[in-house]
């Protein structure tokens, strides 16, 4: 458990938590931002297994069990994840999303079709030789990237029952669209220096983020953003 900075009551709770050998407590100086403190919190682990819980989210309680038996039963497995609940602060459902993709899942993320990536929610078996890292220099789309930076590690398969409850705030990283507009372009950027990834895959990735981005100013009313880039 990483206590990235926090200035409230976070570290007295975790000192009680510590108490249990299995819980084993980050306490950061300063907030390092989301990918440093996830960072930190993975130079620490020690088990075979990463699946990550930000602070405000829920696991349901079936979500690590249910796809850790996936996990035993199936060793080509790399990935395991399962449906998610978007949720505002008062615990109404906004969304319910439901993962289909099974197979490896490089293209597939590259893709932005949204099959196998609704936010960072995989359960993830570590494999030796690959690394386990955020990209702290980016602050929309890190998730994405560190999924696509081991995607070729292994097979992703979803289990058909809710593991996830994420919960949208008004400002939220999705709701910051000119900062979501900038994640997506520096992700471009990044990927055109990865040697896996083709000019066509790298085009067709722009082409996608761009429509996405589209809808999304469209569905904001921002009329002049949506035709800025429908024309660049």
């Amino acid at each position: 458990m990483v206590n990235n900075g926090s200035e409230d009551e976070t570290d007295s709770i975790l000192k009680e938590l510590a108490s249990d050998n299995r819980v084993n407590v980050v306490s950061l100086e300063k907030n390092l931002g989301v990918s440093g403190g996830r960072n930190a919190g993975l130079a620490q682990a020690a088990g075979d297994f990463i699946c990550f819980l930000d602070a405000d989210d829920r696991l349901t309680p079936e979500s690590l069990e249910a796809r850790m038996k996936v996990m035993k039963t199936r060793p080509e497995v790399s990935f395991v994840d399962g449906g998610v609940r978007k949720i505002d602060p008062i615990g109404n459902e906004l969304s319910l999303e439901q993962p289909r993709f099974e197979g490896a899942p490089f293209d597939e993320l590259l893709s932005l079709s949204g099959s196998c990536f609704i936010g960072i929610t995989w359960l993830i078996r570590k494999k030796e030789g690959v690394v386990y890292r955020f990209n702290s220099e980016i602050k929309h789309g890190e998730d994405l990237l560190f999924f696509l930076s081991i995607a070729h590690s292994g097979v992703y398969t979803a289990i058909d029952s809710r593991i996830y409850e994420y919960l949208m705030r008004p400002g939220s990283a999705m709701s910051d669209l000119k900062g979501l507009e900038k994640g997506y372009q520096t992700l471009e950027d990044e990927l055109g220096t990865w040697n896996q990834v083709t000019t066509g895959q790298l085009s067709q990735f722009r082409k996608r983020w761009k429509k996405i981005m589209v809808k999304s100013y469209l569905k904001a009313g921002k009329i002049n953003e949506a035709l800025r880039l429908r024309v660049s």
